[in-house]
């Protein structure tokens, strides 16, 4: 999220949402009664005699909100209300109702007569700082992958097999990687282009620095932007995803959201290992440790808040509305990479707790 203005005084704040997260941050301080403007479409009425169908135009409304829905699989945060401010062109709708439909990248104002104190934190933990996506490349002396890290999900831009792999080499095994290391160099060269993203280059110790030798000898241009080296057991996507569990792109990631989804997922799965109690899954074991105010992080799927029924994606969304008020911090999983298809497989929602729930209730200070 970036905050582009905020007018104390008349209780204005100018926002960017960039992600989902920002999407889930603004439906948490939103309420009915606010004024919100955005740029939307609406449907101008086609004048007499000329058309007997209207078309929708771009324009700009303010509605004061009645109701809101979130939908973080689509991307998308839905406020339907009253139309109170209008261009000249669409005079005529004010007091009409309207939806604004707000995705990433939408500048948005929202006005409250009053901002609670725990809204404004909301806002501040959200536009806290994102670094930029990673070009990653992970590579052994038989496979190779290169893939974009980013936010939330990691996407495969090209894959290679050495072929010679296992054949005698003809003279040292630098000398026999090289056609298969300017093969790799070149699917980073065409996805750097398309991209132009920090670059992080992953994999055994060897095939790293003969790849990262390669690179500055050949391609310094592209070298300019190689911010890290890192060292995993294996090439290709099993390396990448080795290379997110162990944390080994943590620094060069900063604070990128998949890193810290999959460390919040793998720290789940490891007291589910070891049987540590401060842990819970399941909508109702979850609901419970909520209630008594255990939930230090609240874990929930994408999937399970798009597919869920409405009256259940409502029994949701007031479960991360009361974690939030207890302290507790909401993050939505994506189901788009490793650490999100193993929380759908606890039933896609889970919580790390602060203490354990055997004696129900919360240890007392000494």
């Amino acid at each position: 999220m970036k905050l582009l203005g905020w007018d104390e005084r008349r209780g204005i704040m100018v926002l960017l949402p960039e992600d989902v997260d920002d999407l889930w941050a603004l439906y948490m301080v939103v309420e009915p009664g606010d004024l919100v403007r955005a740029r939307t479409t609406r449907e101008k009425k086609a004048e007499a005699l000329r058309s007997k169908r209207g078309k929708r135009v771009l324009t700009k409304l303010g509605i004061e909100v009645e109701k809101k829905a979130f939908d973080a699989l689509m991307k998308r945060l839905r406020l339907l209300g009253v139309i109170r401010e209008a261009p000249e062109d669409f005079e005529d709708d004010i007091g009409k109702h309207h939806t604004i439909s707000l995705r990433p990248g939408t500048p948005v104002e929202v006005q409250k007569g009053r901002w609670a104190r725990f809204q404004k934190e909301i806002i501040s933990r959200a536009c806290s700082g994102k670094p930029k996506p990673l070009l990653v490349l992970c590579l052994d002396d038989e496979d190779y992958c290169v893939a974009l890290v980013g936010m939330r999900e990691v996407e495969i831009l090209s894959e290679g097999r050495n072929t010679a792999s296992g054949r005698k080499p003809p003279s040292s095994k630098e000398e026999a990687l090289k056609p298969f290391m300017r093969e790799a160099l070149q699917a980073l060269r065409r996805a750097w282009e398309a991209e132009r993203k920090p670059i992080a280059i992953i994999g055994p110790t060897l095939e790293r620095n003969l790849l990262s030798k390669l690179l500055r000898e050949e391609d310094p241009e592209l070298a300019r932007d190689l911010v890290a080296l890192r060292t995993v057991s294996t090439g290709g996507l099993p390396g990448v995803y080795e290379a997110l569990r162990a944390g080994v792109l943590a620094k060069a990631l900063s604070r990128a959201r998949i890193t810290h989804e999959a460390a919040v997922v793998k720290e789940l799965l490891n007291r589910l290992g070891k049987n540590d109690e401060r842990v819970a899954y399941g909508l109702e074991d979850v609901r419970m440790a909520c209630s008594l105010g255990a939930v230090e992080i609240l874990l929930i799927s994408d999937v399970l808040l798009r597919e869920a029924g409405e009256e259940e994606r409502v029994g949701l969304e007031e479960l991360m509305m009361e974690v939030e008020a207890k302290g507790g911090r909401v993050m939505i999983v994506s189901s788009g990479h490793e650490a999100g298809r193993n929380l759908l497989s606890l039933g896609g929602i889970a919580a790390l707790l602060r203490f354990p729930l055997g004696g129900s209730f919360p240890p007392q200070a000494p």
